[in-house]
């Protein structure tokens, strides 16, 4: 996913925009990536545990290990976005004072960050049981989806433009993911309880 969080700036360097709204923007997506840190750092601790009960396919541990991470990651998230919407402005104005422009953009850049944060685990779990091939087909087709968004929004509304195109794909990308990820593991569960009956 790395390479597809650098496809809107790519892109919005290669449009016909100010090269203003791409320093805005490429601040913002600085300032805004920030909390994936976090969804690197809590995958790396809860991927043995979460490998370790896909094999056991104990499911009532998996769901106290999802809600675990949940309440940690989605604090961090709320903590992160509090603080980019209320002083997103004063930490881009670190960059120099014309930066505050890309402002709105941040804050779409924020939220999409915090969206794959708080889902990173489920493409890492589709990994884990054997549906890669489908990981990477959703993954190319989120750098597609990035490129063409940014070229159409960041064209019209540049840096907040590309801010948008981000927040869309980033949310819409690991929405598919989760949803995918939690029918296969209740679609396990329900096969678990038939066996046992």
């Amino acid at each position: 996913m790395s390479w597809i969080l650098r496809v809107s700036l790519v892109i919005l360097e290669l449009l016909p925009v100010a090269e203003a709204e791409v320093g805005y923007f490429a601040a913002a997506l600085e300032t805004g990536c920030l909390i994936l840190l976090l969804s690197k750092s809590t995958d790396k601790l809860f991927q043995p545990e979460m490998s370790v009960l896909v094999q056991q396919r104990n499911i009532e541990q998996g769901i106290r290990l999802r809600n675990k991470r949940y309440i940690f990651v989605g604090s961090g998230c709320v903590v992160f976005m509090l603080a980019m919407l209320l002083f997103g402005r004063e930490i881009l104005g670190l960059y120099g004072p014309e930066f505050r422009a890309g402002y709105v953009a941040l804050c779409f850049v924020s939220a999409g960050a915090c969206a794959w944060t708080m889902f990173s685990l489920a493409p890492v779990y589709l990994r884990f049981v054997g549906c890669s091939v489908f990981v990477i087909a959703m993954t190319v087709v989120a750098a597609v989806m990035m490129a063409v968004l940014t070229s159409v929004l960041g064209l019209q509304y540049g840096a907040t433009g590309a801010g948008i195109a981000f927040c869309v794909v980033l949310c819409t990308v690991a929405g598919v993911f989760l949803c995918v990820a939690t029918k296969d593991f209740f679609s396990r569960e329900a096969s678990d309880t038939d066996q046992r009956a």
